[in-house]
Formats: structure tokens, sequence, C-alpha cells
């Protein structure tokens, strides 16, 4: 998973930027198949970590902070990193590209401090509970 979450870094940087649609669509489907992984570490790192009675709640607080923080931060960043690029052909693609340059490092350690926590065993257990659950 942090083969993948390091891989998505470049697709979120730089596709926003694309001139071609076609580019844009690509990188937009690989940004997303890449960084997939940004999502799961940290119900993951809930499943392995909560007690049993609580993940629920953590789950549901992870939940509400990270759609709060998304979708009424998110845009309005969006729009002020756009506003410091004066001149530019297409300042909200630079923008977003902000967004992501600012983003990936934060989602990365993340990432990496949830494996480093599971000691390497994130991947084995979440096989196993999908396999379990089938």
């Amino acid at each position: 998973m942090l083969a993948w979450s390091i891989l998505a870094i470049p697709f979120t940087i730089f596709t926003p930027m694309s001139p071609n649609v076609y580019v844009l669509l690509t990188g937009v489907f690989f940004a997303t198949l890449c960084g997939a992984a940004w999502a799961v570490m940290m119900p993951v790192g809930f499943q392995l970590y909560a007690p049993s009675r609580m993940r629920a709640r953590f789950m549901a607080l992870y939940l509400l902070a990270a759609n709060l923080l998304g979708l009424s931060v998110g845009p309005i960043a969006a729009v002020y990193f756009a506003g410091l690029w004066k001149g530019a052909p297409r300042p909200l693609a630079h923008g977003a590209a902000t967004i992501g340059m600012i983003a990936a490092p934060i989602l990365l350690t993340c990432c990496i401090a949830v494996y480093r926590a599971a000691g390497g065993r994130v991947s084995a257990q979440a096989g196993k509970a999908v396999i379990a659950a089938t």
C-alpha cells in the first residue's frame, strides 16, 4: 500500500495542469487508483488498534472530520491558491496542483506512520480480513 501511495504523488500534483482532456482523465484515473491507499490506511489502523467497542466511533469521527475538512476547506483553498497565480492561463488548475503539493506529503507521512505502527502487518492483516469476509 505504501508503494501505491508513493506512486500517486506525481499524478496528484501534475494531473491538474495537463493541457489535454484525455491526459487529464488518464491522470485522474491513475491518481484515484494509486491514491486509494490514502483513504484505506487510516481505517485499517482503526481496525488494528482501536478497542472493538470503539471502532465505530473512531470511524464516525474520522469520516466526519475528513468530510468537513475536505468539503469545506478544499474548494476554498483551491480558489485561494488559484488567485495567487496571476496571469496563468488556467489558474484553477495551478491552484489544484498546489493543493496536491501540500496534501501529498502530509498524506504520505500519515500512511508511513500507520505502516510503521503496524510493523508492516497492514497489508497482510487487511488481506486476511478480506479473505475471511468472503
